[in-house]
């Protein structure tokens, strides 16, 4: 099956619900057009299947919506490929448009003795945040995946995380620095690196993301938090790992000018606020490390139990 990771935009009169999902029948025509546009890459590419949340999910059934987002790290890389609608704003956009010509420049000038000529790209929306780029729970789905297919304004992207070799991108237009941009290349921990070099980094991508319903902040990192946690002796506490503690305390919430809004669960935890924060980073310099504060164990009281990465209901943190 392929799996789709676009913009709601808004509510979608599509989704699944208690209501009509045991006679669920829908038109391919009633469908928002990015679903369409998604129905039509995956049939050309040979698939009969396509997962897309808004229908796989019961939007609402908090139950299963809880058991099958723990479910995420296999939905998204057990996917053939993950079709990321990087370019529409909301689910009634679509993404097979066709393409705006890139304004090109030309000038010539001199390296030493020798003329060159110079071409340039007009900048326009090139190289900056896209839709998904934006949005919380797109960041999840893109690193979840072992292949994407992006279909930017300008140009179609394919990646495959599973290969290791230099220009693994490929892509059918003009490529640019910002091409790793949010794609944290994988989720495998090697030796060179320990669980915060990869959380953190990611933590704060994802901060500074939006979400439709606040709540959803804490749960949709929860399939990044499983897929770390399976390759560690480590312990999940709303967002932070007990091997990062007490220092992980010491975030930081970027100051922006608003006011920052506290969201349910426990208040030391970096998800509860609005905004993008920063994890504590450790000084190479002695004195700064002397440990005045030791963690000791904590208490968590899960929102749902099928879904131990996810939101909590109570969580007490003990330390000396």
């Amino acid at each position: 099956y392929v799996a789709l990771s676009y913009c709601w935009g808004g509510d979608q009169k599509h989704k699944t619900t208690r209501q009509h999902m045991p006679t669920r029948t829908i038109a391919s025509s009633e469908l928002p057009k990015t679903i369409q546009d998604a129905v039509h890459v995956a049939w050309e590419l040979g698939q009969k299947y396509l997962w897309v949340d808004s229908m796989c999910l019961i939007q609402d059934d908090e139950e299963d919506k809880a058991r099958e987002m723990a479910q995420m790290p296999q939905i998204y890389n057990s996917a053939v490929v993950t079709i990321l609608a990087a370019s529409a704003e909301r689910a009634s956009d679509g993404f097979l448009h066709p393409r705006p010509e890139p304004q090109v420049f030309q000038f010539s000038m001199q390296v030493g003795n020798e003329k060159a000529e110079v071409y340039g790209l007009e900048a326009d929306d090139f190289g900056f945040p896209t839709p998904l780029d934006r949005r919380g729970w797109c960041l999840q789905e893109r690193v979840l995946s072992n292949r994407i297919l992006v279909f930017d304004r300008r140009h179609i992207r394919f990646k495959c995380t599973c290969a290791r070799a230099p220009g693994r991108v490929h892509t059918d237009g003009w490529t640019s620095q910002a091409e790793g941009r949010s794609d944290f290349d994988s989720l495998i921990i090697s030796k060179k690196e320990s669980l915060r070099d990869i959380w953190n980094p990611i933590v704060e991508d994802y901060s500074q993301r939006q979400f439709t319903i606040a709540s959803d902040r804490v749960v949709a990192i929860s399939g990044v938090a499983a897929r770390l946690a399976s390759q560690v002796n480590d312990m999940y506490l709303a967002g932070h790992w007990s091997s990062s503690l007490p220092h992980d305390l010491l975030w930081q919430r970027k100051w922006d000018g608003a006011t920052c809004r506290l969201f349910d669960g426990p208040t030391w935890s970096w998800t509860v606020a609005a905004g993008t924060v920063k994890l504590f980073k450790e000084s190479t310099d002695t004195h700064s490390q002397e440990r005045i504060a030791v963690f000791c164990d904590a208490k968590i009281e899960l929102q749902h139990e099928a879904a131990p990465y996810g939101a909590v209901k109570q969580a007490i943190l003990t330390v000396k």
